[in-house]
């Protein structure tokens, strides 16, 4: 069957940091439920996916540190050298058919159940989590030593993942992880420099992918799902506003290489996930929010 030539632009490989991908297509960190608790099935499942051609194949979430412990849900993990074995197997299967391999790190703080590790998560504000009303789960306030403490999880993740053979780093900043929960109001009520602003409330997230791009960034690929809009009332994240300007100001700071992953609010207002390589840079991703933004406007 003949190409569309309109499509010839999705088998071009892109470059991003040190890393090159084959053609555009993306598997996104979309979990299974094999994780951590079926290695080897799910070396299989991704080794599978880049047989069939995909230039990137991620994990499912993968938790970085016991106190995002997220049992009775499977994640991936990467607390201990046991876990850079078990994810080992996996990028050598995505690797032997010429595909790169992406880890989505998570730390969930107020939201993770830790019904397993049985230790405190922290974040942004000393709240229960709003998730699961119905249990005992709930964070514990972060001072300025905690964050960095929980800044360091996420370096000492990324460097085992390296050691394990990934391709690439994604900070997971959608489904309320913490440096979303720095940046949403309804959950950051901090008074100090890491609360207030929309400047203050990003330092967290800033500060994060700073440490972990000056980790592994000259080897890896360092990328972030964050999402623009978090569709979820008057409080949250509104791609016309702050979603937008944070974009722009991770731009500013230099923190993030490309924003990979984002789930957008569409004209409609409906929430979907796109995975998307975004030609022209953040600059031109910017350019396409502020479109997405007067429609939205118009059509309000």
């Amino acid at each position: 069957m003949t190409r569309d030539p309109r499509h010839d632009v999705l088998f071009e490989p892109v470059t991003f940091g040190p890393k090159t991908m084959r053609n555009r297509f993306w598997a996104s960190s979309h979990s299974t439920g094999y994780g951590s608790e079926r290695p080897g099935t799910h070396a299989a499942f991704r080794g599978m996916k880049a047989e069939g051609g995909w230039g990137v194949v991620c994990t499912g979430f993968c938790s970085i540190h016991p106190e995002s412990d997220e049992y009775p849900w499977t994640s991936s993990r990467l607390w201990d050298e046991g876990d850079v074995i078990n994810l080992g197997h996996l990028t050598d299967e995505i690797g032997k058919h010429g595909a790169l391999s992406g880890v989505q790190l998570w730390y969930n703080g107020m939201h993770s159940p830790r019904l397993e590790s049985r230790e405190t998560a922290r974040g942004p504000s000393a709240l229960p989590s709003n998730a699961f009303p119905e249990r005992n789960v709930y964070a514990a306030f972060a001072d300025e030593d905690d964050i960095r403490a929980v800044i360091n999880m996420y370096v000492l993740a990324a460097q085992r993942a390296e050691q394990a053979g990934f391709d690439i780093i994604e900070i997971s900043g959608g489904d309320s992880t913490i440096p979303l929960q720095f940046l949403e109001r309804r959950y950051n009520q901090r008074e100090d420099k890491y609360g207030g602003s929309l400047e203050n409330r990003a330092r967290f997230y800033i500060e994060l992918m700073t440490a972990v791009k000056k980790a592994v960034g000259d080897r890896l690929a360092v990328t972030t799902r964050f999402e623009v809009d978090t569709v979820n009332g008057d409080h949250r994240i509104k791609h016309f506003d702050e979603g937008l300007a944070f974009l722009q100001l991770m731009n500013k700071e230099g923190a993030a290489a490309a924003v990979i992953h984002t789930a957008v609010a569409a004209v409609l207002f409906v929430a979907v996930s796109c995975g998307l390589i975004v030609v022209g840079g953040l600059t031109a991703f910017s350019s396409a929010m502020t479109e997405m933004a007067r429609a939205a406007r118009r059509d309000a």
